[in-house]
């Protein structure tokens, strides 16, 4: 493997369900020449991806199926709040929610409703309300301990989310 490709694996071991984008920024490569070296890398099924609209996630090989689910919601500073919430205090209502994630109502809606799709969470009626339940606790707890953003990851994170929303 070249110097570049183990710098990229290196990057993705690191960062989980990390985007292009913060690969891109990380390695300080071009565009044209990340995506050349992800593609080979992918090609030779040396590192996992996930497509979605606007954008591609990947992990390196060593972590599961779930685990790279929940490492790809831990990246969104939304869902991150979220999971991280209910893996302190499960079954939350969404105002409890809301409140933690110190986000508007409806930030919080779309970003629980992703969860809830990637079955990272379930929601169940207790007492005539609406509760909110983690899935993953283990692999969270696992991905937070061995994978921590610092300070300036976490705010061009939130930034992205700011954008991926629109």
């Amino acid at each position: 493997m070249t110097d570049r490709r183990g710098h990229i694996l290196k990057i993705i071991e690191e960062n989980p369900g990390i985007r292009f984008r913060k690969i891109m920024r990380i390695s300080g490569m071009k565009n044209g020449v990340l995506s050349h070296h992800l593609r080979y890398m992918e090609d030779m099924g040396r590192i996992r991806v996930v497509r979605g609209p606007r954008q591609a996630s990947y992990s390196s090989l060593n972590i599961t199926e779930k685990q790279f689910k929940v490492a790809r919601a831990l990246q969104r500073p939304t869902s991150r709040a979220i999971l991280l919430s209910l893996t302190v205090e499960d079954g939350l209502r969404f105002v409890d929610l809301v409140e933690q994630c110190k986000k508007a109502p409806s930030t919080v809606s779309v970003y629980l409703a992703d969860t809830i799709k990637e079955e990272l969470v379930t929601s169940r009626i207790v007492s005539k309300e609406k509760r909110y339940y983690t899935n993953c606790r283990s692999e969270v707890n696992f991905l937070v301990e061995t994978h921590t953003p610092s300070r300036i990851e976490k705010v061009v994170s939130g930034f992205e989310d700011i954008i991926n929303s629109l």
